[in-house]
């Protein structure tokens, strides 16, 4: 999917890294001589070129080369109150890899049949009216929590998901009495290492950028809910800077993005799995832009934001496919620069969202974003009960 992104100018030195990537390009293409010192020299070339865009752009060097954390560096970047859990399928078994900052445990699970049981599931609380989401959220729980619940240590629990488990909302898991998220604070990562890229907390010079129901020309592309969304945000954040209708620009965006510590998009958003890098946030065109600001185009902003907040249908991921990491939005903007991405994992409804969005930014005055989603949710969930209609968003990223 990156084979075509050759340009990455968010970077400190975008030349010399457009520059080496161009190097590793032609040299990927390039046919050895068909001896071992041929293919000795080639692999030592290619060495060269990684190692020279590892000490120039470590975040570019993490979407083309494998580069993990030691164990002990990933315990040492748990919180105290904190458990990660990464999960990894092979064949019908999914293994579940349990850290906290003493301990690495894991554990063997059932993995038979999980993609048509993550399935089941969705499609069961698209049917909100009724109870039928109970027994597969009760299902999933006995195999994914229930076996390693001895094991999670906190009120924090980080999540990794592996192939099909990116499109389930975990926090919607229920024992049959409580739900996940009412013992758990929960966030989630593309992998464990990505821990070590999460930028500190930003000194942008502006609070919150909101842009609200872009004008696309058509009618059909119209959200009065996010319209209602972004003016109430508005009144709620003095500090705020609200961009509407044909104002909410995709250029105005890549302008000003990188001025706020908070950024919050109410508008369509969606995810194409075929090409995730055209995935994308729907905003107003103009003269110099189309209104599709895509993750190919993510990669080359610099934000300087603590949360992104895709108030979107489909910013997460649409249909459940069988790839292993949805690199989509999320994965976009974590790259340009933020902490952290509030997304949704389907399509939502304009009254709930807003309900929630409100009590979100509400809690976010005096909590973490993480603290602040959990608060929203729970609460959301008192006037909206169906886990459609409250247990859409997560948060990825730092907390």
């Amino acid at each position: 999917m990156l084979a075509s992104k050759k340009n990455f100018s968010g970077q400190a030195d975008a030349a010399r890294v457009n520059a080496l990537l161009q190097e590793l390009d032609r040299l990927e293409k390039e046919n050895p001589q068909p001896t071992s010192a041929g293919k000795e020299a080639k692999a030592r070339a290619l060495g060269d070129v990684h190692s020279a865009i590892r000490g120039v752009a470590p975040e570019t060097a993490s979407l083309i080369t494998v580069s993990t954390l030691k164990p002990a560096e990933i315990q040492a970047r748990l919180g105290p109150d904190e458990s990660l859990v990464e999960y990894y399928g092979a064949g019908g078994d999914v293994f579940a890899f349990i850290v906290t900052r003493d301990t690495i445990t894991v554990r063997k699970l059932d993995g038979a049949g999980l993609g048509g049981a993550v399935t089941e599931f969705r499609e069961a609380i698209g049917r909100y009216e009724t109870p039928d989401w109970q027994a597969p959220a009760r299902s999933l729980y006995d195999r994914l929590i229930r076996p390693l619940r001895a094991d999670l240590k906190g009120r924090r629990l980080l999540i990794v998901p592996h192939g099909v488990l990116h499109y389930l909302p975990f926090g919607a898991l229920f024992d049959g009495n409580r739900f996940l998220i009412d013992d758990f604070s929960i966030r989630l990562l593309p992998s464990a290492s990505v821990l070590s890229f999460l930028k500190k907390p930003g000194r942008a010079s502006q609070n919150l950028l909101v842009l609200g129901n872009p004008d696309r020309g058509d009618p059909k592309w119209d959200l009065p809910g996010a319209d209602a969304e972004a003016r109430t945000l508005a009144q709620m954040w003095p500090q705020s800077r609200v961009l509407m209708r044909t104002h909410a620009s995709e250029s105005l965006f890549k302008k000003a993005g990188g001025q706020f510590r908070y950024l919050h998009l109410a508008s369509h958003g969606k995810f194409s799995p075929n090409d995730a890098m055209q995935s994308r946030m729907v905003l107003a065109p103009d003269g110099d832009n189309d209104g599709d600001l895509t993750v190919g185009e993510l990669y080359e902003l610099s934000l300087n934001a603590d949360l992104v907040t895709l108030s979107a249908c489909e910013t997460g991921l649409s249909k459940v496919a069988s790839g292993d990491d949805v690199v989509g939005l999320t994965r976009g903007f974590l790259y340009a620069g933020a902490r952290s991405v509030v997304a949704s994992l389907w399509q939502v409804a304009d009254e709930p969202t807003e309900y929630l969005m409100v009590s979100f930014y509400t809690n976010l005055k005096t909590k973490s974003p993480l603290d602040a989603l959990r608060a929203a949710q729970l609460d959301t969930r008192k006037k909206y009960p169906a886990p459609m209609l409250w247990a859409a968003f997560q948060l990825t990223g730092a907390e």
